[in-house]
Protein backbone atom coordinates (compact mmCIF):
# COMPACT_ATOMS: atom_id res chain seq x y z
CA UNK A 1 0.00 0.00 0.00
CA UNK A 2 1.36 3.44 -0.91
CA UNK A 3 0.60 6.44 1.27
CA UNK A 4 -2.26 7.46 -1.01
CA UNK A 5 -3.93 4.06 -1.34
CA UNK A 6 -6.90 3.56 0.91
CA UNK A 7 -7.41 0.64 3.23
CA UNK A 8 -10.27 -0.22 5.54
CA UNK A 9 -9.98 -3.11 7.99
CA UNK A 10 -12.21 -4.24 10.81
CA UNK A 11 -12.09 -6.27 13.99
CA UNK A 12 -15.02 -7.66 15.98
CA UNK A 13 -14.95 -8.44 19.67
CA UNK A 14 -17.66 -8.72 22.33
CA UNK A 15 -20.28 -7.01 20.19
CA UNK A 16 -18.07 -4.06 19.18
CA UNK A 17 -16.92 -3.56 15.60
CA UNK A 18 -13.85 -1.38 15.08
CA UNK A 19 -13.32 -0.04 11.56
CA UNK A 20 -9.87 1.43 10.84
CA UNK A 21 -9.44 3.73 7.83
CA UNK A 22 -5.96 4.34 6.37
CA UNK A 23 -4.80 6.56 3.49
CA UNK A 24 -7.10 8.20 0.94
CA UNK A 25 -10.66 6.92 1.25
CA UNK A 26 -12.37 7.81 -2.02
CA UNK A 27 -15.36 6.25 -3.72
CA UNK A 28 -14.99 7.23 -7.35
CA UNK A 29 -11.39 6.86 -8.46
CA UNK A 30 -8.14 5.04 -7.91
CA UNK A 31 -7.41 1.86 -5.97
CA UNK A 32 -9.47 2.99 -2.97
CA UNK A 33 -12.67 3.09 -5.08
CA UNK A 34 -12.91 -0.70 -4.88
CA UNK A 35 -12.38 -0.54 -1.11
CA UNK A 36 -15.15 2.04 -0.67
CA UNK A 37 -17.59 -0.08 -2.65
CA UNK A 38 -16.74 -3.02 -0.39
CA UNK A 39 -17.39 -0.76 2.63
CA UNK A 40 -20.85 0.01 1.28
CA UNK A 41 -21.59 -3.73 1.00
CA UNK A 42 -20.00 -4.43 4.39
CA UNK A 43 -22.32 -1.89 6.03
CA UNK A 44 -25.33 -3.92 4.92
CA UNK A 45 -23.86 -6.94 6.72
CA UNK A 46 -22.78 -4.86 9.70
CA UNK A 47 -26.24 -3.39 10.25
CA UNK A 48 -27.80 -6.84 10.21
CA UNK A 49 -25.42 -8.45 12.73
CA UNK A 50 -27.63 -9.62 15.62
CA UNK A 51 -24.95 -9.32 18.32
CA UNK A 52 -23.64 -5.89 17.33
CA UNK A 53 -23.66 -3.51 20.29
CA UNK A 54 -21.51 -0.67 19.04
CA UNK A 55 -19.12 0.63 16.41
CA UNK A 56 -15.82 2.50 16.70
CA UNK A 57 -14.60 4.34 13.60
CA UNK A 58 -10.85 5.00 13.69
CA UNK A 59 -10.01 7.55 11.01
CA UNK A 60 -6.76 8.65 12.66
CA UNK A 61 -4.72 7.06 9.84
CA UNK A 62 -6.85 8.44 7.00
CA UNK A 63 -5.33 11.25 4.93
CA UNK A 64 -8.62 12.16 3.25
CA UNK A 65 -12.24 11.01 3.15
CA UNK A 66 -14.56 12.04 0.34
CA UNK A 67 -18.20 13.03 0.73
CA UNK A 68 -19.56 9.64 -0.30
CA UNK A 69 -17.58 7.91 2.41
CA UNK A 70 -18.59 10.57 4.94
CA UNK A 71 -22.14 9.60 4.02
CA UNK A 72 -21.31 5.97 4.75
CA UNK A 73 -19.94 6.98 8.17
CA UNK A 74 -23.17 8.90 8.81
CA UNK A 75 -25.12 5.80 7.78
CA UNK A 76 -23.30 3.77 10.44
CA UNK A 77 -24.04 6.42 13.08
CA UNK A 78 -27.70 6.56 12.06
CA UNK A 79 -28.07 2.78 12.14
CA UNK A 80 -26.57 2.53 15.64
CA UNK A 81 -28.78 5.38 16.87
CA UNK A 82 -31.99 3.87 15.49
CA UNK A 83 -31.10 0.27 16.35
CA UNK A 84 -29.62 0.67 19.84
CA UNK A 85 -30.04 4.36 20.72
CA UNK A 86 -26.24 4.57 20.92
CA UNK A 87 -23.68 6.97 19.55
CA UNK A 88 -20.71 5.59 17.65
CA UNK A 89 -17.20 6.63 18.66
CA UNK A 90 -14.97 8.29 16.06
CA UNK A 91 -11.24 8.51 16.69
CA UNK A 92 -9.88 11.36 14.57
CA UNK A 93 -6.45 12.71 15.49
CA UNK A 94 -5.71 14.57 12.24
CA UNK A 95 -6.95 18.18 12.52
CA UNK A 96 -7.87 18.39 8.83
CA UNK A 97 -10.09 15.29 9.07
CA UNK A 98 -11.58 16.43 12.38
CA UNK A 99 -12.46 19.83 10.86
CA UNK A 100 -14.37 18.11 8.06
CA UNK A 101 -16.20 15.83 10.51
CA UNK A 102 -17.18 18.80 12.69
CA UNK A 103 -18.26 20.91 9.71
CA UNK A 104 -20.56 18.04 8.70
CA UNK A 105 -22.06 17.85 12.21
CA UNK A 106 -20.61 14.49 13.25
CA UNK A 107 -20.09 15.69 16.83
CA UNK A 108 -23.89 15.75 17.11
CA UNK A 109 -24.24 12.04 16.27
CA UNK A 110 -20.94 10.58 17.50
CA UNK A 111 -18.47 10.83 20.34
CA UNK A 112 -15.30 12.35 18.83
CA UNK A 113 -11.89 11.57 20.28
CA UNK A 114 -9.43 14.02 18.76
CA UNK A 115 -6.27 14.10 20.86
CA UNK A 116 -3.97 11.07 20.62
CA UNK A 117 -2.47 11.54 24.09
CA UNK A 118 -5.96 11.59 25.63
CA UNK A 119 -7.43 8.59 23.78
CA UNK A 120 -7.02 6.14 26.65
CA UNK A 121 -8.31 8.63 29.23
CA UNK A 122 -11.28 9.67 27.07
CA UNK A 123 -12.18 6.07 26.26
CA UNK A 124 -12.17 5.26 29.97
CA UNK A 125 -14.68 8.08 30.54
CA UNK A 126 -17.08 6.85 27.86
CA UNK A 127 -20.12 4.76 28.75
CA UNK A 128 -19.45 1.04 29.07
CA UNK A 129 -20.90 0.28 25.63
CA UNK A 130 -18.23 2.48 24.00
CA UNK A 131 -15.22 0.90 25.67
CA UNK A 132 -13.27 -1.66 23.77
CA UNK A 133 -10.01 -3.52 23.71
CA UNK A 134 -8.99 -5.86 20.96
CA UNK A 135 -7.57 -8.84 22.83
CA UNK A 136 -4.51 -10.86 21.87
CA UNK A 137 -5.40 -13.40 19.22
CA UNK A 138 -7.87 -11.14 17.40
CA UNK A 139 -6.81 -9.77 14.06
CA UNK A 140 -7.80 -7.19 11.50
CA UNK A 141 -9.74 -8.41 8.45
CA UNK A 142 -10.27 -6.66 5.13
CA UNK A 143 -13.83 -5.54 4.60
Amino acid sequence: MTTTDGEIVYALHSGVCVLRFTGEIRYTSGPSAKISRRLDAFLDRLCSMPDLDNVVLDVSRATSIDSTNLGLLARIASAMRSRHDRRVTIISTRPEITRVLCSMGFEQVADLITEPERQTEELADLPENHRFAIPDGCHWDDI
